[in-house]
């Protein structure tokens, strides 16, 4: 869709977006800090041989660096029943407070060191806990395990930082979904209005192109015409065949409907805030250049379709580039002439049926077709 529709269509239903942003933002923020906070505490021990058997050193080594399984039972040691209920009866537990901790234990890929982790809503629970497994620990594999032991490298410490919720990216993705989803409704509101039985009245976009349609082209064609006649100050109506020498009658519907899309996209760059570009029928878009001579609007509109001849403006199913060459013809009004929007339209399209004499097409003025082709 053109930016300016977009903006267009966003501007317009600003009183639909904000409460919809504010209400699914709000909701985010208040589930966000609706939960409980969740810490955690992490104490790192080594798996190292004992020097009690420092004549089998090597051996022990070798064993630890073979079977890594060694390390791994002794983590997962941590979790047991027998463990745990140690460290239960050491730290005198209640049961309210054991059902808030999540303890895990790990073997670090690659070493012979063991995290415990023990999370709680209350950090200093979740310390001293890990502090006690963590002793526990050691206390069972000294009675089990004479080759090797459990040395504490890093001891657990009091967590400031909650590691749940995570608030910046709940935030941030609740503001982003609740973007996506203000703007989804005005699009929405936007469709349904316009397929509204009864009111076709209010469609002034084509729905294929993006740009403007018959309908509103000569609403406002009507209005600066009606300027004109108070202010002197002249407007012109180009009219451009797109299809002149038949170029979009090959591809596909589909590609038909991106190269016209991308020709709407096109002239709408090359034209100013106040002018107009509008579908008038399949292959014929209109332009409504206000405050324009004749002069400037030969140059404005001569540029435009010169300018549609280069790009590529896709390709067929056999991969042959689409080029259009357009002709176009133009009439100005200055406010002297009785003269209505119909019959200014039809003076430009008289012009066009001139410029469409030349195989590549060009861009003819109403005023230099003559009287032949005038009456």
């Amino acid at each position: 869709m053109e930016f300016r529709s977009l903006l267009r269509i966003l501007l317009h239903r600003w009183w639909l977006l904000v409460p919809v942003f504010v209400l699914t933002f709000g909701s985010a923020v208040a589930f966000t800090y609706s939960q409980e906070r969740v810490y955690q505490s992490t104490a790192t021990y080594l798996v190292k041989p004992s020097p009690g058997f420092a004549d089998e050193i090597f051996t022990a080594l070798n064993m630890v660096a073979r079977q890594p399984e060694i390390a791994e039972t002794y983590a997962q040691l941590a979790l047991s029943r027998s463990v745990r209920a140690e460290a239960n009866e050491m730290l005198e537990v209640t049961p309210e407070e054991l059902r808030t901790l999540k303890v895990s234990s790990r073997l670090v890929p690659g070493t012979t060191l063991i995290e415990l982790s023990v999370e709680s809503t209350d950090p200093q629970l979740a310390a001293d806990y890990t502090a006690v497994l963590g002793a526990s620990l050691i206390d069972y594999l000294n009675d089990v395990y004479e080759v090797f032991e459990l040395v504490l490298i890093d001891p657990a410490v009091v967590g400031t930082t909650p590691v749940r919720p995570n608030v910046p990216l709940n935030l941030l993705l609740g503001a982003a979904i609740a973007l996506v989803a203000a703007v989804g409704v005005g699009f929405l509101a936007e469709t349904l209005r316009s397929s509204t039985p009864g009111q076709p009245q209010t469609e002034i976009v084509d729905r294929e192109s993006w740009a403007y349609n018959h309908t509103y082209f000569m609403l406002r064609l009507s209005e600066e015409m009606s300027r004109t006649r108070r202010t002197g100050r002249p407007v012109a109506v180009g009219v451009m065949n797109v299809n002149h020498g038949r170029a979009l009658e090959g591809p596909a519907p589909r590609q038909r409907a991106e190269a016209i899309r991308r020709i709407a996209t096109l002239l709408n760059t090359h034209v100013r805030t106040e002018d107009v570009v509008a579908r008038l029928d399949d292959w014929t878009f209109g332009l409504l250049l206000v405050d324009t001579d004749e002069k400037e609007a030969m140059d404005l509109i001569e540029g435009m379709r010169a300018r549609l001849s280069v790009p590529v403006l896709g390709s067929t199913d056999r991969g042959e580039a689409i080029r259009v060459h357009p002709a176009a013809g133009l009439s100005a009004f200055k406010g002297n002439e009785t003269v209505s929007d119909v019959e200014l339209v039809e003076r430009a399209r008289r012009a066009l049926h001139q410029a469409e004499l030349v195989p590549v097409g060009k861009t003819a003025a109403f005023s230099s077709i003559g009287a032949a082709g005038a009456s």
